[in-house]
């Protein structure tokens, strides 16, 4: 099995966490760093890296050579480079670089190199003898990036470092062992930015879902439906909280028919606008992709004429803060979402209770604790749903089955919940 790295998002546990429910199988090999995790899978992974919404960086390490293993590379006490790793480094890494580089007829290749443990004054003298080794080899080069800092993602897809025209490599060093391979993706700012920025209706007065989460989102809801129900071809999309049309414009992009509804018709008719402007900015036509979209209280029975296979949504966090709340505030804020999240989920549990369910629930950062809801999960244990998480992901801190996503500047949390039905067993 080849050997992959990732590099993680600001909250590495919910990048393990989708990294894991994309992959076939994933293995956790390594994590040499919190924001590095170095893992097998059962199969070649595949996934196309901007539909995960918190892994920065792919890499395959495959170019390590095998006779590094019988070189005493590192200090077992120190876990420090010895004077035999960093020859191997000097002698061997130019060459390596030399054969990832494809070859032109005309200009210059480019080239990066993407480091973990290294010394940056060796890092430097890296570049240089690459440099070097390909002049010497008659292939012009430049490279991007430096000792101080690797070439951020944008420039590695501006400078063509990640198709036919360049090469990062990437040299790992974790206090034992040196892995080398190269990037084989890097997440696209500017695909983001786009469609979050340049869409028509920005609600500034919610809790503006950032379109990376709902990523994260919509692929926790596809290991759920395939975890559930491994016969379902393609997923039905149903947010019934759907605010300005963040996860029904996500899901969309990857060709998933959408259900969107919510009790304002203010939202809908933003998420109309947002869904139109993604329909002609992508060219993603109604015949292919369909998307529906209604007035509706989450909290009211559903009456859907199409079954959605999966329910992907943000409920409410609540009103918009200015400031940190108090204790006394932040208990009033969680009782009132403890009734409308108990409404909601008594109420997709009678009216589609065979709908897997990923949603967000407020959390309180206040001046003295931080408050969270309680009461739910006894409405989640008497209605029969199971919350999961994808394996290998560790017990949380907070002791709950599920996943906090927190900027540190917010005062309102969000604390991610993967449902399987009752139905399932």
């Amino acid at each position: 099995m080849p050997l992959y790295v990732a590099f993680l998002g600001h909250q590495p546990h919910i990048s393990l966490a989708e990294l894991s429910s994309v992959s076939d199988g994933l293995i956790l090999k390594n994590h040499i760093d919190p924001h590095i995790a170095l893992f097998e899978t059962l199969t070649p992974f595949e996934t196309h890296i901007n539909t995960l919404g918190s892994i920065v960086l792919l890499g395959e390490l495959s170019f390590t050579p095998s006779h590094w293993s019988g070189v005493k590379i590192a200090d077992p006490k120190t876990s420090a480079l010895l004077p035999e790793g960093i020859a191997l480094l000097k002698n061997e890494i130019p060459g390596l670089l030399g054969k990832a580089l494809p070859l032109k007829k005309r200009g210059k290749v480019t080239f990066s190199i993407r480091t973990f443990g290294i010394p940056k004054p060796l890092i430097k003298e890296l570049y240089h003898l690459c440099k070097t080794y390909l002049k010497e080899h008659d292939r012009p080069s430049r490279y991007i990036g430096n000792e101080w800092k690797p070439a951020p993602p944008i420039a590695l897809h501006s400078q063509g470092i990640l198709d036919k025209h360049g090469c990062e490599l990437l040299v790992l060093f974790d206090g034992k062992n040196i892995f080398v391979g190269r990037t084989i993706a890097a997440h696209d700012p500017d695909w983001y930015t786009e469609r979050d920025i340049q869409k028509p209706v920005r609600d500034m007065t919610t809790g503006l879902l950032p379109p990376k989460l709902a990523q994260v989102m919509l692929n926790f809801g596809e290991w759920l439906v395939k975890k559930s129900d491994s016969k379902t071809k393609k997923l039905i999309v149903y947010d019934p909280f759907c605010g300005s049309g963040v996860i029904p414009m996500e899901a969309m992009l990857r060709g998933w028919p959408v259900l969107a509804s919510d009790i304002s018709q203010r939202a809908i008719n933003a998420t109309e606008k947002n869904l139109e402007w993604l329909r002609k900015t992508k060219k993603i036509f109604k015949k292919d992709v369909a998307s529906s979209l209604w007035k509706h209280d989450a909290t009211k029975p559903f009456d859907l004429k199409e079954q959605p296979t999966v329910i992907v949504t943000e409920t409410s966090l609540g009103e918009p803060l200015t400031h940190r709340p108090s204790h006394t505030q932040g208990e009033t804020f969680r009782r009132q979402s403890e009734r409308l999240e108990a409404a909601f989920l008594t109420n997709v549990a009678a009216s589609l209770p065979c709908a897997p369910l990923v949603c967000t629930w407020p959390i309180w950062y206040t001046k003295t604790d931080i408050i969270a809801l309680q009461k739910i999960w006894d409405t989640v244990r008497r209605l029969g749903y199971r919350p999961v998480l994808p394996p290998p992901v560790p017990p949380q801190p907070h002791g709950r089955t599920s996943l906090i996503y927190r900027r540190p500047d917010q005062f309102v949390g969000r604390e991610i919940v993967l449902l399987l039905p009752p139905t399932v067993g």
